[in-house]
């Protein structure tokens, strides 16, 4: 089973294929199997954001395998990529959402609702629990 990740956006976002010859940060329009996601953004761009895995596993610094230091470099080499593509497009799309779930998952309710600052996403960062909504934004909202 797979570990997914998806952002939604208010316009159109640029499409990254995967290349198996030298796997990498991914970005893709839905499958079928991908569809009932589109029920948990309000954003009408939705696309599929995968790692150097293919699926959203390659994001989770905690499933590489640490007698393997060569994973956690493509982890955190995909988390870098992960962290430029929503930066960049946060300039000219505005907030993004992102919904992180196991396959199979797609169509349930989020346990948890953030938001986040894109500054946050990073090679050292925390995975998301199961069923994840995030909004992400530019900078951090500061308290009143």
């Amino acid at each position: 089973m797979c570990w997914l990740l998806y952002v939604a956006a208010d316009r159109a976002l640029p499409l990254r294929p995967f290349d198996p010859g030298a796997p990498g940060f991914n970005v893709a329009d839905l499958t079928e199997h991908d569809a009932a996601v589109r029920a948990q953004f309000s954003k009408r761009f939705v696309y599929a954001l995968g790692a150097h895995t293919h699926c959203g596993c390659g994001f989770d610094r905690g499933q590489a395998n640490p007698a393997h230091p060569d994973e956690l470099e493509a982890t955190e080499a995909s988390l870098r990529s992960l962290s430029a593509y929503l930066g960049e497009v946060l300039e000219w799309a505005g907030a993004l959402e992102l919904f992180a779930c196991w396959d199979g998952d797609q169509a349930a309710a989020p346990d948890h609702r953030w938001t986040q600052s894109v500054a946050s996403f990073g090679p050292g960062m925390t995975w998301f629990p199961d069923r994840t909504f995030v909004e992400v934004i530019a900078t951090q909202r500061r308290s009143p």
